[in-house]
């Protein structure tokens, strides 16, 4: 079953931790330790909210609290775990559709997921497909929650980790060239992250089955947010 790996999940919130102007942090949260580390442009740093509503951002740049392309290079995290676990959900801020940004999450093993905004092959119709068709977006298209009190969030994922194994979180945005239809109507300034949520592996003996569930339940997923 899908959900089964889910019973003890954990949300990193990035507010409040005192990351500002860093080229690395880490979070603790119970027994999981996150460890984060900015990327993109030389010199890149993570910034955090201190208070408030959580975003992390990676700067210095015109605003360093979200992620953006900068020089023609996407800003991007680098994190990992302490110990194994599932990643289950991100939770995502100003992920326009009108401007066509999106993130995109990589693994060592193999994955690349592309998160959009809900609307955002509909707001320009077909842009996704159409970037998919150019080759200019590659991977499995998510489209964003925003219904029932989720804003441009993922909460069914079910991505399998090893202690220590990286992922790579990137803002990207689809560009020009791709016919006169699928240009961005709004010019992209940005998205921040919000938070992350992992699941723990409750017994040694059932990683394994998990991990081999897990595969299985992303491919799934991927194939059917990809036909929305």
């Amino acid at each position: 079953m899908c959900g089964a790996a889910r019973s003890q999940s954990t949300t990193f919130s990035f507010s409040g931790h005192g990351i500002l102007a860093t080229p690395t942090a880490t979070v603790t949260a119970g027994a999981w330790t996150l460890n984060l580390a900015a990327g993109g442009p030389s010199g890149a740093l993570l910034y955090e909210s201190g208070g408030g509503a959580p975003f992390l951002g990676v700067g210095p740049d015109g605003d360093n609290f979200d992620f953006n392309v900068v020089g023609g290079t996407s800003e991007f995290v680098a994190f990992s775990f302490n110990q194994p676990g599932i990643l289950t959900g991100l939770n995502f801020d100003g992920v326009k559709d009108e401007s066509l940004e999106y993130f995109i999450l990589e693994t060592n093993a193999g994955v690349r997921l592309n998160f959009f905004d809900s609307a955002a092959n509909t707001t320009i119709p077909g842009a996704v497909d159409n970037a998919v068709a150019q080759g200019a977006v590659t991977g499995g298209i998510v489209y964003l929650l925003e219904v029932s009190g989720f804003d441009d969030e993922v909460i069914d994922l079910a991505i399998p980790f090893t202690a220590g194994q990286v992922f790579r979180l990137s803002y990207a945005e689809v560009g020009g060239g791709l016919g006169a239809d699928f240009e961005p109507i709004v010019v992209p300034n940005g998205s921040r992250l919000q938070s992350l949520t992992v699941a723990s592996v409750p017994e040694p003996a059932g990683v394994l089955l998990a991990t081999t569930g897990a595969v299985a339940c992303l491919a799934i997923g991927a194939r059917r947010r990809s036909r929305r």
